[in-house]
């Protein structure tokens, strides 16, 4: 299939060119060099070629030197950035430097669907992998190849009987033996090994192969920056300096080491890049592997440009630079400049060709152990390498501990977040087990719901909505627990989900009593009971729909806060205007709810059925109202800590969550534990009392009205209650008696003062407290 899928690529190729036959296509291609120009030779030859077959496809270079420009790898790479980021056409093909492949990898053409794995096959894995790839798209090419290594002096090694060193410890004593013979023959200028621990961007390269060559194997990845295999690297980084080297060789320029090279006589083993001809003709040491902290391990940092495609040319434009890539990595022209020492190619494979290797050393291309440039930074690499040389000289040539420096440096590039692991904190772990153990305890609440000595202290809800009201309370809760782990786009995009589906599940259940408890007969109330699971309904293809939306656009990107001298974290924020209106078009819909149930609230004031509901319930809407306000608020600010940024939004979701449980569910619980009662005892007791009074009453009648002095007293205590309610009554008459006129403001306040009012959920039988009979007591069944 694959082959099948190449064929069909080629032939679109084929018939593209022959398009372009009597359509000139002209290419514009811009790169940069600091000595090497191989760019123009590879050009020229292409477009010799395109004449000589008539393909009538033009490559124009636009040539950055330190001759017509002010050069420098974040220069370039600026200039790179600028054009990409506004979708420019100006340039169809870029010869980036492989730093910058993460960074520009999204504006690239992915090269995989243009070749097969044929032509793939032939390249380094390790090449295209590390220095070639943007999140599994193959977004360039490796044009120009530049890999460290060792230059050794053979003159001074055969004179002494030494061989070019495989381990550091082998090149200490090497080079401590040879200096000390050499100093018996008053040669004492000689320099043992320049280390290259500079303040250029050399510097950080030797640090990072030096920690790659204490790797435990051949195949093992690059060590963690706190590992131990890292600590012992910087280790023995102090040991080559204080024995073999100084402060100042150590520090030496690039430039310095250039010179060294071509001096035979002034250094036994110089660490530099390698060079292609003519230059490397010129320099009498001989090219070999960076040592390892053990025979057969070693480490090369590998460094160049790749070719890629702008992806924003036309498809003519891209088919036209495809041929041009073809011809670039043909196995021909790659032989052709590779044995000819004008450049390191990626593609392997003609390290084991005979005719090459019989101009070139194969063997050392073949034997380098490559380390990639730092390739996931985005953002200024110049700042990156000068802050990062900075901390590792606190070591090198400071009293810095090893630890302390590389906790530094990890700090740097290190994207920190809260999670089960206790490596970095313990704030995870513990808020974890908090939601977990609340969100266990608040379902385990709900068991009560079931047990017939409790139900009647739940009558403010369904059974099934206070499950829904407690649901909504982990969904929450919840939100505090997708903040853990590395932040993706999906994650995201859950916090909204959680929070309108969260609200909505606490918010319409009480709704729905507040509708239902109204004090005056009209028909949504009796529309509302009865029909419970359709007014619910509503609200939740409400909170679909926006949450549709919310999920096909995508509103939400990843930004890295890098914080200086601190620990950089991810964070969510909203990538479009229209993103915005969608989630703030949520958070209006979940107020209007919350003012209509503050409304009904007020109306509903003084009914005596509901009296402590409604108060719970308003305590427990203002600490939302609040902590809602105060996250808004917060997601609007900066804060640089990634801990303190998590635990505060941690905290004030959980403040909520607890705070509506405490009022809406959790007081109803604790009040069943301490008035709780057997309920068929409480029938029968009720049946027998009722009996009785009956009794009572029929001797009441039969006896003279006036012998029963308890009964007077009865009577008149009755007619002192009569009085009072009277007196209650004609003070509320005289008090609204301004405001009663057909008004919504008028009935509203008429609502306010109502303690009974009609309810399509008056069930009628009541339970009293024994010791205190006082209605406000009673509790509906």
């Amino acid at each position: 299939m694959k082959k099948m899928k190449h064929i069909f690529i080629q032939l679109q190729l084929f018939l593209s060119t022959y398009i372009f036959i009597g359509k000139a296509i002209v290419l514009t291609a811009i790169a940069s060099s600091q000595n090497n120009d191989i760019y123009t030779p590879l050009i020229n030859a292409f477009n010799k070629y395109s004449i000589q077959n008539s393909m009538n496809i033009t490559v124009n270079l636009t040539l950055l030197t330190r001759m017509n420009t002010t050069y420098s790898i974040e220069s370039f790479g600026s200039l790179i950035e600028s054009l990409l980021i506004k979708k420019s056409k100006k340039y169809d093909i870029f010869f980036y430097d492989n730093a910058y492949t993460y960074k520009f990898g999204t504006y690239l053409v992915d090269l995989k669907p243009y070749f097969s794995m044929d032509f793939f096959d032939s390249f380094n894995t390790q090449i295209l992998q590390q220095t070639c790839s943007y999140k599994n798209k193959l977004v360039g090419l490796p044009t120009k190849l530049n890999y460290s290594v060792l230059y050794a002096n053979e003159m001074y090694l055969k004179k002494h009987k030494k061989r070019i060193p495989k381990t550091w410890d082998e090149l200490i004593e090497t080079s401590k033996y040879i200096l000390r013979e050499e100093k018996k023959l008053n040669n004492t200028q000689l320099l043992a090994y320049n280390g290259l621990f500079n303040d250029e961007e050399s510097g950080i390269f030797s640090i990072n192969e030096m920690i790659y060559s204490f790797r435990k194997t051949v195949d093992s990845p690059l060590p963690k920056i706190r590992s131990q295999e890292a600590i012992d690297a910087l280790n023995m980084i102090k040991k080559i300096k204080n024995e073999i080297a100084s402060d100042d060789i150590f520090r030496s320029s690039d430039k310095f080491s250039v010179l060294k090279l071509f001096d035979i006589t002034s250094a036994l083993f110089i660490k530099y890049w390698n060079f292609h001809s003519p230059i490397k003709d010129m320099i009498p040491y001989k090219m070999a592997i960076l040592p390892g902290h053990m025979e057969g391990i070693s480490g090369a940092t590998v460094s160049g440009y790749n070719m890629g495609i702008n992806k924003f040319i036309s498809e003519e434009n891209i088919n036209a630079s495809i041929v041009f890539i073809n011809f670039i990595f043909s196995r021909e022209i790659q032989k052709h400049y590779v044995e000819n020492n004008m450049l390191s190619t990626g593609m392997n494979q003609l390290y084991k060709d005979r005719e090459v290797c019989e101009k070139i050393d194969c063997e050392l291309y073949n034997s380098l152990q490559i380390l990639s440039k730092q390739t996931n930074i985005t953002f200024n690499i110049d700042e990156y390498n000068e802050k990062v040389k900075s901390i590792y000289n606190k070591f090198i040539y400071g009293n810095e501990s090893a630890e302390m420096v590389l906790k530094e440096i990890e700090d740097i590039t290190k994207i920190y977040y809260i999670s089960l692991s206790t490596e970095d904190s313990y704030i995870g772990l513990v808020a974890f087990i908090v939601y977990c153990t609340t969100s266990a305890l608040m379902i385990v609440s709900l068991l009560f719901l079931f047990k017939e000595d409790y139900t009647p202290f739940f009558e403010f809800l369904p059974t099934d909505f206070w499950i829904i009201t407690i649901l909504g309370e982990i969904l929450i809760l919840s939100i505090g627990i997708s903040g853990m782990g590395q932040l993706k786009e999906e994650l995201c995009e859950l916090k909204p989900i959680f929070f309108s589906f969260g609200y909505t599940f606490i918010l319409v259940p009480l709704l729905y009593r507040l509708i239902i408890n109204f004090p005056e007969e009209i028909y949504f109330p009796k529309w509302v009971y009865r029909h419970r699971y359709q007014f619910f309904l509503i609200f939740i293809l409400i909170d679909f729909l926006l949450n549709s939306i919310v999920l096909l656009i995508s509103p939400f990107k990843i930004k890295t806060i890098n914080v200086k001298d601190g620990q950089n974290f991810n964070k969510c924020i909203i990538r479009s205007f229209f993103g915005q209106v969608i989630l703030w078009v949520q958070v209006f819909y979940i107020l209007i709810i919350t003012i209509i149930i503050l409304s009904l609230s007020f109306i509903e004031w003084n009914l005596h059925a509901t009296f402590y509901d409604i108060r719970f319930l308003i305590s427990a809407l203002y600490i939302d109202i609040l902590s809602s306000a105060i996250y808004l608020f917060l997601e609007s600010i900066t804060i640089n800590n990634y801990l303190s940024y998590y635990v505060v939004r941690g905290s004030i979701l959980f403040i909520m969550t607890i705070s509506n449980y405490s009022f809406l569910y959790g007081y109803k619980l604790f009040s069943a534990f301490l008035k709780k009662k057997n309920l068929k005892l409480v029938f029968i007791k009720k049946i027998n009392k009722n009996f009785v009074d009956e009794s009572d009453n029929s001797r009441e009648k039969s006896a003279p009205y006036n012998t029963n002095t308890k009964i007077e007293g009865n009577v008149s205590s009755m007619n002192t209650l009569d009085d009072q309610n009277k007196s209650s009554t004609d003070y509320n008459n005289d008090e609204f008696r301004s405001y009663r006129r057909n008004s919504i403001f008028s009935k509203v306040l008429s609502y306010h003062y109502t303690t009974e009012g009609y309810s399509v959920n008056d069930i009628g039988i009541q339970i009293y407290d024994e010791d205190n009979e006082d209605k406000d007591n009673s509790i509906s069944i």
